[in-house]
């Protein structure tokens, strides 16, 4: 039986990576496969978060919110239709739903470049909690933060930060 990271880091709009990190999860516990589930950290613009609004007064389902606009586009979701399924598993799972300002995105996003990683907006909210310490983490022997965060949708179908 391997172990399990911990915890994973996950943008969050309408909430099918969230969803499928969990089930997926839950299947590898249940094969023996993982020896613990790992803790959930959802992420969201601040600009449009009505999961992380609802998450931080405990109600069970996203919060009425109205949208600005945000450079993470691809999670700028004011009414996730799964919204109560998202709160439950990350819930579930010990874990949170955080926010980052656009400020906090670009920056990421530009420190993620430097080190040849162009992502999208979107997959640099994940990068701008972690580096904001949004994330409670247990540091490896070489003092990177042990967490898994997906890097995806390549930073040439986004509008470039301004």
């Amino acid at each position: 039986m391997a172990g399990c990271p911990r915890p994973l880091v996950l943008p969050v709009g309408n909430g099918t990576l969230v969803l499928g990190a969990h089930l997926g999860c839950t299947e590898l516990l249940d094969q023996g496969l993982i020896d613990r589930f790992p803790r959930i950290v959802a992420v969201q613009a601040s600009r449009c978060a009505p999961l992380a609004n609802a998450f931080a007064d405990g109600r069970p389902e996203p919060a009425d919110i109205t949208t600005h606009g945000t450079v993470a586009e691809g999670i700028a979701i004011a009414a996730p239709a799964r919204g109560r399924q998202i709160l439950a598993a990350v819930r579930a799972t010990g874990g949170t739903i955080v926010t980052v300002t656009d400020e906090q995105v670009h920056a990421a996003h530009a420190a993620l470049a430097r080190a040849g990683l162009y992502v999208e907006p979107t997959s640099a909210v994940c990068w701008a909690a972690i580096r904001a310490d949004l994330v409670a983490t247990t540091p490896r022997p070489d003092g990177l933060p042990a967490v898994v965060a997906p890097l995806c949708g390549s930073g040439l179908k986004s509008k470039p930060p301004v």
